[in-house]
Order: C-alpha cells, then structure tokens, then sequence
C-alpha cells in the first residue's frame, strides 16, 4: 500500500469566470483572502464550497515569488498579453498537486491523442498515496481545464486536447515561462532546449531561442557544445 504523500490543496473545480474575476480584483491591488472573496461568491452554491474556492485562489495570487517586483512585472505583462499562460504558471508554481497533474496528462497526451481519468489516477496515486482525496483532486483539476477549453471531454472519464497546443512567442512571455519553471523546479538555471519539451506544458508550444531572450536581463550560459543554460539575473524570493 502506497502512503499518503504530500498535501493535495485542490478540492474544487476553478471556473474560468471566477479566475477572470479575482485577477482584475488583484490588478486593482485589492486584498485576496477568504475573508474578502467568499462574501462576493454567492454565486458559488454552498458556505463549503465558496470557501474551498477562496482558499484556492488565496494561495494562487499570494505567492512570495510573484510578489517580488521583477517577477511581479513579468506576470503582469504575461496576463495581459496570454492569459491562460498567466493562470497555467500561477497554479504550477502554488500547487505541486496540480503541476503533477498536468504532468501526468502531458506524458499521456505524448502516447496518445486521449487518456481516461484512471490512467491520470494511476500516476498521482504513486506520488500522493490511494485516497479520497487525491482522487477528488484529479477530478476538480481535469474539471477545470475541461472548463478552461484545455480539454475535451469525450465521454464519463475520456479526454483529449480541446484544440492546438498554443503557440508562446516573444521575448516577455518566455520569460514568464521560464521564471515559472525554475520556480517549480527550485532550479537557478536551466537547459534552454529542455523547456519546451515539459510536459506540464503541454498546452502550449513553446519556441524558445537565445535570440529572443537577449533582451530580457537573463543569464545565458553556454554549457557544452551548442547547448545553453538561462536563468534568472539573480535569486529571488
């Protein structure tokens, strides 16, 4: 029997509208927190509910990392300009959970066009233990990206990529990826050919080149023959 492993932290499904909502309320500088979000969610059924939806988005937008102001910057600029790539790297970095998630999906999706909920299960069971739990998360996580338009569902339990991985250019929103891939991975610096081969981020095709990024403050490195390490000018919180 595997043993519960780390904390799952995700046990509702996010909707699209409700993530929309709390970031203009952040890009205002208004404070996130239960106690601000769950009175302005009656339209979430249930005390219960709201507030496993509050303490989700609480841990989101209050991350140390991306309140340090360079980071801050970058994720400002990324929501702007790709949304969707804006939320993706704000859950990766507050949720192992979900990072081992879509993780789980991304390899699947590399084998085939579909995957069912119990293979995405089998991974996470091996990591996180056999629980309850860990299978409501699984589903509220394959839930939400069914209602972000990530996933399709097929039919009770069968999935496949809602459209074409989306393409992630330009100097600002490499950047962001790859603040939050070192963020996630607890790394200074990183293989620049690597990172778009994750498959966390399986939604999105990501062209990374050294020609883009020479503009942006990070620190590239050659590492051997044509291969190169970047990473960020200097540590953050």
């Amino acid at each position: 029997m595997v043993r519960p492993g780390p904390r799952v932290g995700i046990d509702h499904k996010i909707r699209w509208a409700d993530l929309d909502m709390v970031y203009h309320w952040w890009l205002r500088g208004e404070s996130i927190s239960p106690a601000t979000l769950i009175p302005r969610w009656q339209h979430i059924q249930g005390q219960a509910a709201r507030k496993k939806a509050a303490t989700i988005m609480t841990r989101l937008w209050n991350q140390p990392f991306w309140q340090d102001p360079l980071n801050y910057d970058v994720l400002v600029k990324t929501l702007n300009e790709n949304r969707i790539l804006g939320y993706w790297g704000l859950f990766i970095t507050a949720y192992p959970f979900f990072r081992d998630t879509v993780t789980a999906i991304g390899r699947l999706l590399a084998l085939s066009e579909g995957f069912t909920t119990r293979q995405v299960y089998a991974q996470i069971a091996t990591i996180y233990g056999d629980t309850e739990r860990v299978r409501v998360g699984v589903r509220m996580i394959l839930g939400s990206l069914t209602e972000w338009q990530v996933l399709k569902r097929e039919k009770i339990g069968h999935y496949r990529l809602h459209s074409s991985p989306v393409t992630v250019v330009g100097a600002e929103l490499l950047t962001f990826v790859l603040y939050a891939t070192l963020q996630t991975l607890d790394q200074d610096r990183i293989a620049l050919d690597t990172v778009g081969h994750l498959p966390w981020w399986f939604p999105f095709q990501i062209e990374a080149s050294r020609w883009t990024l020479r503009s942006t403050g990070l620190v590239i490195e050659p590492s051997g023959g044509e291969h190169l390490m970047v990473g960020r000018p200097f540590s953050s919180v």
